[in-house]
């Protein structure tokens, strides 16, 4: 039969209490005698440290502290008058402490003994419970943070579908021979952000450059003159959340003046190791024609998938120029797959 180790703990910690009392007690009244002590002894202190236990759990940690401290007096109460009788009676005259024998039982000792004994069995459970409920509270935190990481990543992954769905319904009205290339693309795009292992929260960087260099090239299609946009990357390891970077990419193409301006232009930088992630993305935008406000879903999703899972391993910059927007992510500690 296995045991719980819970239970384990708690019979070798009643099996060393009643090993101590006995031998305190052999020195006094003989080894047989501290025994039979020792038994009755670590016998009414379990009883009334099981029975503390059930009152706390089900009226303490309830909030129902009158009816606690009635049912607890109640049971302070019993096991005195319990243990009067039985150390009055029933004990082996060698058994009971020298000046009690011959005596009557004087019921303010043994409730007063009882209580101190309830005392300490109060303090103990109250610190197993205090961190129980410490331990509680981290998981149910945790559990909050992994369901709203994965609420944000079912977020991103319609808003990224639908960017990408725009430019390919223009290359189709406009009958351009890159769609069919596209609409192929994009199924790769949707093989990484759909069919996600929910057990693998990170994923080999290479898969996001992947993603990236898709986003770019879909990007160029909208054109028959191509944009100044520039793709650099020295990846030698590195694990991220997915459709991480890609978010940032596809605002700074989206806000880029592309249209508007000769001298337009985006340069992408990612350099990825086993110790650290370095990305940066920066693009000219019209004065006057976008604000952090209107970088939307994206950037803000970006921000709380980075907060959840990264904690204080990551860096976010955001400089904005008069002409310019720049994001930069850094973030440590790159080399193997996290769990949140």
């Amino acid at each position: 039969m296995n045991v719980p180790e819970r239970y384990k703990i708690d019979i070798g910690i009643w099996l060393s209490l009643y090993v101590v009392i006995a031998m305190t007690f052999s020195f006094t009244m003989g080894f047989q005698f501290a025994m039979i002590r020792s038994a009755y002894i670590s016998g009414w202190s379990s009883v009334l440290h099981y029975g503390n236990y059930y009152l706390m759990s089900r009226y303490y940690l309830r909030g129902e502290t009158a009816k606690n401290l009635f049912y607890t007096l109640i049971l302070l109460l019993i096991i005195s008058l319990l243990r009067a009788h039985f150390e009055h009676y029933l004990l082996p005259e060698n058994a009971k402490l020298f000046f009690f024998r011959d005596r009557e039982p004087r019921f303010l000792f043994y409730f007063l003994s009882t209580f101190s004994a309830y005392v300490v069995s109060a303090l103990v459970l109250y610190s197993k419970f205090l961190k129980e409920s410490e331990r509680n509270l981290l998981r149910q935190q945790q559990q909050q943070s992994k369901v709203h990481l994965a609420l944000l990543q079912a977020q991103i992954q319609p808003h990224s579908l639908f960017n990408t769905l725009n430019n390919i319904y223009s290359l189709v009205i406009e009958q351009n021979e890159h769609a069919g290339e596209a609409l192929l693309k994009l199924s790769d795009m949707l093989r990484y952000t759909i069919y996600l292992d929910e057990e693998q929260t990170e994923f080999p960087i290479e898969k996001e450059v992947r993603q990236i260099e898709t986003l770019i090239w879909l990007f160029q299609l909208k054109s028959d003159n191509r944009y100044n946009i520039v793709f650099s990357r020295s990846v030698t390891g590195g694990y991220i959340l997915p459709m991480l970077l890609v978010p940032l990419v596809e605002n700074a193409l989206k806000h880029c003046d592309f249209s508007i301006n000769p001298r337009s232009f985006a340069r992408i930088e990612l350099k990825s190791s086993a110790q650290k992630i370095e990305f940066s993305v920066v693009n000219t935008f019209q004065p006057g024609s976008v604000n952090l406000s209107e970088r939307g879903l994206g950037l803000r999703n970006v921000k709380e998938r980075l907060s959840i899972f990264y904690h204080n391993r990551y860096l976010l910059d955001i400089d904005k120029t008069p002409d310019t927007f720049k994001i930069k992510v850094e973030i440590h500690g790159a080399d193997q797959m996290h769990s949140n």
